[in-house]
């Protein structure tokens, strides 16, 4: 299990936020196996960020992904053969061997987003990724859309240890105002963290992702 970082993203003075990422969006199922959860084996839909969207996965690196059952040998076997012809493919063709080194590189974390929707008011998308924030993403949403892209984020709740506000600029520009934890209490941005907190009714560990290979642990 990754420690999560907690994502908010919003576009200054803009009230429609979905409209403008539609693109860019993805709705993803997956099943609550929190068994102390009232809606314990239910489907739950969620909105959020495809990286894939934003910064295509090359085929090839996608290919690295695991594609079969842990009880399954013989697909396993075959897997690794492949493996090994395909990553010396995308060392020449990518730079990169896996879709892990691929995607450190260039979404910044190793997985895709972990959606967790809009909030009430539409302004703000809430996502987790894998121990970073995805700035590489956030610069090429900015890009694409022409407009400032602004990310707050925060690490493991219950663990903090960083946190921080991203904006990115269509022009390439970027503002960071980041907080690292010291290990003395209060000081961390406290107005930072009262914005970016773990969605509501969120648990680490509660959820199961259904068809999205390589997004949860």
């Amino acid at each position: 299990m990754p420690d999560w970082c907690y994502n908010r993203v919003s576009i200054p003075d803009e009230k429609d936020l979905e409209y403008i990422l539609k693109p860019y969006l993805k709705e993803w199922v997956y099943k609550n196996s929190d068994e102390e959860s009232e809606s314990f084996g239910h489907c739950i839909r969620s909105i959020g960020l495809d990286f894939n969207k934003i910064i295509p996965m090359p085929e090839g690196i996608r290919k690295t992904m695991s594609d079969f059952d842990d009880d399954d040998i013989a697909g396993r076997v075959a897997f690794d053969r492949r493996l090994k012809r395909l990553e010396k493919l995308n060392l020449k063709n990518h730079g990169f061997k896996d879709w892990y080194h691929w995607s450190i590189e260039h979404w910044g974390t190793k997985w895709n987003g972990r959606p967790h929707g809009f909030d009430e008011d539409g302004r703000e998308l809430s996502f987790s990724t894998a121990w970073n924030p995805p700035y590489p993403v956030i610069d090429q949403l900015a890009k694409l859309i022409d407009r400032p892209v602004r990310m707050r984020y925060i690490s493991e709740v219950d663990t903090i240890e960083f946190e921080g506000l991203y904006t990115a600029f269509p022009n390439g520009n970027s503002e960071h105002l980041r907080q690292v934890d010291d290990g003395e209490v209060g000081k961390l941005i406290t107005t930072v963290r009262k914005v970016v907190d773990r969605p509501k009714g969120f648990s680490t560990g509660s959820l199961k992702f259904d068809g999205g290979r390589g997004l949860a642990a």
